[in-house]
């Protein structure tokens, strides 16, 4: 599955590599509400944020009153039913065809408690079943038990799960408070959506792709102007392929450069009837290492390998394919392109890390 994020508060720009790169610190401004008036002029009724920002109409009688949506305009993504002050999701995640998950806010949209917590929902338009989605963004999983089972108009069936931020068949698996993965019991069919509540709106880092046996299978993770990865393989078993990207440490001792992130492909129930072919693309301005070197693959696996110089290892530089006898692991192809480095290169039946 491949991860493109982009927004519509932020001119459509991508959003998903902030996190990574340093791009900046999104943050989503809820739009402030309109004094309302009703009645006679005598009510003078006031727009006023009660406990943790649920909207009321406040009269001089203290009477309260829901407030009035009547004025907005109607919700982009219409996934989500309306929750507390929202109508529809805040923030669409969508499985494309592709593969690619693209992320959109809908500017209409504001915290659905009115102070901090943001209503997602997931449409699936690839033709996988998608299983998770590892999501990431400031304090998102930092529940504090103001899910949406506990917001005016939550839906029947509440509470979906133990924090009371899950909806229907969803489940949350938290790391800590800023990252942590959404999955779908049995499974997102093609065409299915999803709506559930974060505690922040979150960007998706990792995909996770269903393969059928005897069947091509892909998974794609992307970051816009900073690097992609691409695998592909067939397996005579059911199972899947996961891609993760971070920034944890993969050192290879050498000078050349690499991909920024580093990227850990796994497979699960998968019995491999060819190798795993993964294609590299990165923009060369987001290299790490020393400028004016070449790229090289680095390397890390708990199965050994043959590395570049003819050692056996399990953490190394990735050799070309004829120098071990088209061995894997090993290189492919290797191409610098336009500002564009693309490697490709074959991998076991292990689950290695490398960038």
């Amino acid at each position: 599955m491949h991860v493109v994020r982009t927004t519509r508060r932020a001119g459509a720009a991508p959003i998903l590599v902030s996190a990574l790169i340093g791009l900046g610190t999104l943050a989503l401004v809820a739009p402030a509400a309109a004094a309302v008036t009703r009645g006679s002029p005598a009510s003078r009724a006031e727009v006023q944020r009660t406990h943790k920002g649920v909207l009321a109409d406040q009269t001089e009688t203290g009477a309260a009153r829901m407030p009035d949506f009547g004025h907005r305009p109607p919700p982009m993504f219409t996934q989500c039913p309306p929750i507390g002050e929202d109508t529809g999701c805040q923030e669409l995640l969508t499985v494309n065809a592709d593969g690619t998950v693209s992320a959109q806010t809908d500017p209409n949209q504001p915290h659905y408690d009115g102070t901090d917590d943001a209503l997602l929902g997931v449409v699936n338009d690839s033709p996988q079943v998608v299983s998770s989605i590892p999501l990431t963004g400031t304090d998102a999983f930092g529940f504090d038990g103001d899910g949406l089972c506990t917001a005016r108009g939550a839906p029947a069936g509440c509470p979906f799960g133990p924090t009371g931020y899950e909806g229907p068949g969803t489940s949350f698996t938290v790391t800590d408070a800023n990252d942590g993965s959404v999955s779908f019991t049995g499974g997102l069919a093609a065409g299915a959506s999803a709506y559930f509540s974060l505690e922040a709106v979150a960007s998706p880092l990792t995909t996770s792709v269903e393969c059928q046996p005897n069947v091509e299978c892909s998974d794609t993770e992307s970051l816009p102007g900073t690097q992609d990865t691409h695998v592909r393989t067939v397996s005579s078993t059911a199972g899947s392929i996961t891609l993760s990207v971070d920034q944890s440490a993969l050192d290879c001792g050498d000078t050349y450069l690499h991909a920024p992130l580093v990227t850990t492909l796994t497979t699960t129930t998968l019995t491999p009837t060819n190798d795993k072919v993964v294609t590299l693309t990165i923009v060369r301005s987001q290299a790490i290492g020393t400028p004016g070197r070449g790229f090289k693959v680095c390397y890390s696996s708990s199965t050994p390998f043959v590395d570049l110089y003819g050692h056996l290892v399990t953490t190394g530089l990735l050799p070309l394919c004829p120098r071990v006898g088209n061995t894997p692991p090993c290189v492919i192809s290797s191409t610098h392109t336009g500002g564009i480095f693309t490697e490709k290169f074959v991998v076991p039946a292990s689950d290695p890390r490398f960038h």
